[in-house]
């Protein structure tokens, strides 16, 4: 019977590693991700919708544009607006992303682009396949999902992995012939 448990833990811990592990390794590509929606697809929604080469004097209020991004997605909050002349968006258009209003779609966002002059809606778009598994990524790497009792688990298992390579490692050490011990005891002397 111990043995059963002892192997379904092990289990547990398994693939709790690699699952940390993968999202952990789709979170490294983040900033190389965002670049290339950037160069692509933003660059492709702007150009497809002339409004000029520069900024113009006077923007549309920030009011106006959150009005007309819940009109343009209903059923979706704003996550976040940015201005014209910034990274997300253009010289000019303001961008802004929406995000659902359940679990899983609260991590996925839709851009909407709006001429900065009329705040009228220039285009819209979900974001790339790639960006969706990073968002969806995030919080199964970070622990966000489930509340307390997930986090229970989470700390249960990091601690499983973690003695775990704890115990490989003074196991390996044993069957390597060295002696901890020992080898302390020459670092500082």
């Amino acid at each position: 019977m111990w043995l059963d448990w002892h192997n379904l833990l092990g289990v547990i811990t398994v693939v709790w590693a690699f699952v940390v592990g993968g999202t952990g390794v789709i979170n490294t590509w983040a900033e190389p991700m965002l670049d290339q929606w950037r160069t692509n697809e933003l660059a492709s929604m702007v150009a497809s919708s002339a409004g000029g080469e520069t900024a113009p004097s006077r923007t549309a209020s920030l009011d106006k544009i959150v009005d007309n991004a819940t009109k343009a997605a209903p059923g979706m909050e704003t996550a976040f607006i940015a201005f014209p002349g910034t990274p997300f968006s253009s010289s000019h258009h303001f961008a802004a992303f929406m995000r659902g209003d359940r679990t899983l779609t609260s991590r996925l966002l839709k851009l909407i682009l709006f001429d900065a002059a009329t705040a009228e809606a220039a285009d819209t778009r979900d974001l790339p396949f790639y960006l969706k598994a990073l968002f969806i990524s995030q919080p199964l790497h970070f622990g966000d999902y489930g509340g307390m009792p997930l986090k229970y688990g989470r700390f249960s298992t990091a601690s499983r992995s973690s003695s775990s390579a704890a115990g490989f490692t003074f196991i390996w050490s044993d069957d390597a012939g060295l002696d901890i011990v020992e080898l302390r005891c020459r670092r500082s002397s």
